[in-house]
């Protein structure tokens, strides 16, 4: 087994989270219970960290959820 191989299978084990470390635009409006366009809008409008790979929008997961966390923070909201 290669070492790349080995440090990708480590990886998995370590990482138990059932979410991808990079989401899909669609990914991230599911996680967050809102629409696609929504998610656009917080990218262009309040500075959701993301990139583009090829066509696609990717976002860090990590990155999604402490701006989520920011945002409820800013807003008062009680989760």
């Amino acid at each position: 087994m290669s070492k790349a191989t080995e440090q990708i299978k480590k990886h998995k084990e370590q990482d138990q989270d059932p979410v991808p470390y990079v989401l899909s635009v669609t990914a991230a409006a599911q996680q967050m219970g809102v629409h696609r366009s929504t998610i656009y809008e917080l990218i262009k409008e309040r500075g959701l960290p993301a990139f583009k790979y090829g066509r696609r929008t990717l976002i860090r997961r990590d990155l999604l959820f402490a701006f989520i966390d920011k945002m409820a923070e800013e807003e008062k909201i009680i989760v």
